[in-house]
């Protein structure tokens, strides 16, 4: 998947743990659906006008070993970036 949605696109082990993610958040996809759920953040989220709710933007997920340290990255991003 690239620069898709991850609301309506299933991600194959898209929570599996790895380090980075074990290093953010003991449950990753409820930080996700935290971020998700914020205010939208033109860097960290979008809209869905298929199913009418933001999701986190994936565009990068190659770049990195798994979803889940993509994910990682993207809220530590957004958390310095917030504050």
């Amino acid at each position: 998947m690239s620069g898709g949605r991850r609301c309506c696109t299933l991600i194959k082990d898209e929570f599996k743990p790895c380090y980075a993610s074990v290093l953010v958040a003991a449950d990753l996809k409820a930080v996700v659906q935290e971020v998700e759920n914020g205010p939208l953040s033109s860097s960290f989220t979008a809209w869905c006008s298929v199913c009418k709710a933001p999701y986190l933007l994936t565009g990068a997920l190659g770049m990195f070993p798994s979803p889940s340290a993509h994910h990682a990255h993207m809220i530590i991003a957004q958390r310095r970036l917030s504050a």
